[in-house]
């Protein structure tokens, strides 16, 4: 059960959560939720009303991951001397149903003196963002560097690129210097993606150079 008048967060309590740059969720040894900080409440898009006396599973675990997410709660809280405050990557979910990308550490504690375990996560979406275009960046740059031509260079510049950047299609277009008019040089598509007709329409358009 809930600490008994957790629903009062008291002003200390709460001036010290909320001064915390990462979010951090407080949860019952059942996995409830008892705390849930102001920037626990910008990662996810809940407020603290809405998710208070909740299970994390639940309510902050993707669909695919849930049984996963209650494992590891139910690992924690079966084994006292269990901690988890190496960080670990995995996917939670936002309010609007989105995943978001996160790094978390979990610890046992005492709050309000009951056994309580605590949950400390970063949105990690920048970094991850980051990494991806660092990696196409390279990728595209030692395809360039290989190749004697662009168009030689360019099936294997679009897939570094589309396949790190998570994108469905993507179209290379080489300058005709001499007409002033982009042509259509290759094109790349994530497997099962539906935009053949797309990629199709684009080998056969040009387009005007404007400057």
């Amino acid at each position: 059960p809930l600490p008994e008048h957790a629903e009062m967060s008291d002003p200390d309590t709460n001036a010290i959560l909320n001064s915390a740059i990462e979010g951090i969720i407080v949860a019952t040894r059942d996995g409830r939720i008892a705390e849930f900080n102001s920037a626990a409440e910008k990662i996810f898009g809940y407020s603290r009303k809405e998710v208070f006396g909740k299970e994390i599973s639940d309510t902050l675990a993707p669909l695919a991951l849930r049984d996963a997410y209650k494992r590891q709660i139910d690992r924690f809280c079966s084994n006292d001397k269990v901690q988890l405050r190496r960080r670990r990557s995995i996917n939670g979910r936002r309010s609007d149903g989105s995943e978001v990308p996160l790094e978390f550490a979990i610890t046992q504690v005492r709050f309000r003196g009951s056994p309580a375990i605590v949950v400390c996560v970063r949105d990690v979406t920048a970094w991850k963002i980051a990494e991806r275009r660092a990696a196409a960046q390279y990728a595209a740059t030692r395809a360039l560097g290989s190749s004697q031509t662009l168009a030689e260079a360019g099936p294997e510049i679009l897939a570094a690129i589309c396949g790190s950047l998570e994108w469905a299609v993507g179209i290379l277009w080489e300058l005709d210097r001499q007409e002033q008019i982009l042509r259509f040089s290759a094109s790349w598509q994530a497997r099962g993606s539906n935009t053949g007709v797309f990629v199709r329409g684009s080998e056969t358009t040009t387009l005007l150079r404007v400057i």
